[in-house]
């Protein structure tokens, strides 16, 4: 996944996507290891593109997103 240097902090290097897939890795192996089910864990990505959506947005207005 690969994402602009605004979100890599500038790097945009190999390094900070495999930090990224080690990360998305590591929350569903501790999802599925705390009984999270399949649904559970779709609704947390669907939460977490909403909140990046909305700082996004937020960023593109120049106004605060809500916390």
């Amino acid at each position: 996944m690969a994402f602009s240097d605004e979100w890599t902090g500038g790097g945009g290097s190999a390094g900070s996507e495999e930090s990224l897939q080690i990360l998305a890795r590591s929350i569903v192996r501790e999802m599925k290891r705390s009984g999270y089910s399949k649904a559970q864990m779709v609704g947390l990505a669907g939460e977490v593109i909403d909140l990046v959506s909305r700082e996004l947005r937020a960023d593109a207005t120049g106004t605060a997103a809500d916390d």
